[in-house]
């Protein structure tokens, strides 16, 4: 039941970002928050390498473009991704929950310099969230500011 719920939001966010990138918008705004929400999405569905393509896909329009609130969001949405990737790939755990803390910092870093203080205090609560997550799985992750 779920998944045809995903299915369905992720087919009509599909279709919303070929009208987003048809020559009457063309809205890089859109496009980007388009990406990023067709990226949670597949990582709903467990997709984690559709998901990865549509955030640095994302993030590439919004460098590009000095988009730094959407970099903000799209950072927090790349710790996240590397949160979920400690569990499929329990190998690799201690390198994706430091990079995971990487993307915090660097999402973090961006609401200082934006002003954005209920942004910084939900990402400093998720950073926080998972250092403890960390600490029960015994990962060792290093947060400095």
């Amino acid at each position: 039941m779920v998944t045809q719920g995903v299915d369905f939001a992720l087919d009509i966010a599909l279709k919303a970002l070929d009208v987003a990138k048809g020559p009457k918008v063309n809205n890089l705004l859109y496009i980007i928050m388009l990406k990023r929400l067709i990226a949670d999405l597949y990582m709903i569905k467990h997709d984690y390498e559709a998901a990865n393509m549509y955030l640095e896909k994302a993030m590439k329009i919004a460098q590009n473009n000095d988009m730094r609130f959407m970099q903000m969001l799209l950072y927090h949405s790349f710790a996240k991704y590397n949160e979920e990737m400690i569990s499929i790939y329990k190998d690799n755990a201690q390198e994706y929950a430091q990079t995971a803390v990487e993307m915090y910092k660097s999402s973090l870093k961006l609401c200082q310099n934006l002003m954005l203080s209920a942004y910084e205090n939900l990402i400093r609560k998720d950073l926080t969230s998972f250092n403890v997550a960390c600490k029960l799985k015994n990962l060792t992750i290093i947060i400095e500011d």
